[in-house]
């Protein structure tokens, strides 16, 4: 019996597969990432719990519909990156470093 890991991995397009391939496994920067996961009755392409981190690829549109999540995520203090795309065809290495500059910034030193 496949795991809903495996079988949600299944619906992902392109895109959301190469974005996952560098997040899964705690590959980037050591952080664990979840894909697919539901965040306020809204589902998200890729989450980040201990950097309270949601990763959203898709064009213009979509990140409209996606507004309600980007608001709830930045009053308990998280983020939400998008990415169109066309940058995830692109260079994919360059998302991927993003994505770690932003762990690189939430440490805070005092």
């Amino acid at each position: 019996m496949k795991t809903k890991h495996r079988q949600t991995g299944s619906y992902l397009t392109p895109e959301q597969k190469a974005l996952w391939i560098g997040l899964k496994d705690c590959r980037l920067a050591g952080r664990k990432f979840s894909i697919r996961k539901r965040e306020n009755r809204e589902e998200v392409d890729f989450f980040c719990a201990s950097e309270n981190l949601i990763v959203e690829i898709g064009d213009d549109a979509n990140f409209d519909t996606k507004h309600s999540v980007s608001e709830s995520m930045n009053e308990k203090d998280g983020c939400v990156l998008h990415f169109p795309i066309s940058r995830i065809r692109v260079d994919i290495g360059l998302v991927l470093a993003q994505i770690r500059g932003h762990f690189d910034r939430a440490v805070v030193i005092g």
